[in-house]
């Protein structure tokens, strides 16, 4: 199984039970794997409200990825280069391009997009920062 990388939309899909983005995150736990969720999609949506509870039992099966300053210094790099200016998508799209340094990722996302030009932005560096394949899923 490819490496599963969570946006806010992806998670905002959680919380409303769409099959499709928990047919996802099964998958990767069952390989025996957790969806990583950047630590800036998760503040974006999180409100800890008791309609929450499907959402944080979603959040068992993942693993957070902090933004630490290496990270926050990858996200703002691709922000600049794409244009595109939301960090909570930068750092899903730092945290993908990251992963492939480990195997290939699909990113589960409601902004295909911002993400694929972000991701485009990851190819462009120099050096790029993307290693292997990125696949986008919608959430």
């Amino acid at each position: 199984m490819s490496i599963l990388v969570l946006d806010s939309g992806a998670l905002i899909a959680l919380e409303k039970n769409k099959r499709a983005v928990w047919a996802l995150v099964e998958a990767a736990y069952e390989a025996g794997d957790r969806a990583q969720v950047p630590a800036c999609a998760l503040a974006q949506v999180w409100n800890g409200e008791p309609s929450q509870a499907r959402l944080s039992q979603a959040l068992k099966r993942c693993r957070t990825i902090p933004l630490d300053e290496g990270m926050a210094r990858i996200a703002g790099r691709l922000r600049m280069i794409s244009g595109i200016d939301d960090v909570a998508d930068a750092s899903v799209a730092a945290a993908a391009a990251l992963a492939t340094n480990l195997s290939s990722v699909v990113v589960a996302t409601s902004d295909e997009s911002d993400i694929s030009q972000l991701i485009g932005a990851a190819h462009s560096m120099r050096p790029p920062l993307v290693h292997d394949e990125i696949r986008i899923h919608p959430a």
